[in-house]
């Protein structure tokens, strides 16, 4: 028996690992008084299960307060 029938048979396609490429830019603003960073990236799965995604986005914001 050949090492693919024994994937085939014994794996399901949802156990396939996913392998994303990400790219993200991010600055850094002061709005007032308070720096806040802002991302923003894309994601591409390079591997991916049958039924998976093959791109997503993502958006952040992150508030940064001062050490006290």
């Amino acid at each position: 028996r050949q090492d693919s029938d024994y994937w085939k048979d014994n794996i399901s396609s949802s156990s396939v690992p996913e392998v994303p490429v990400n790219l993200m830019v991010s600055k850094l603003i002061t709005i007032g008084d308070t720096p806040t960073s802002w991302q923003l990236g894309a994601r591409y799965f390079a591997e991916k299960p049958d039924n998976g995604s093959e791109w997503g986005l993502r958006f952040a914001v992150t508030i940064i307060l001062p050490k006290s």
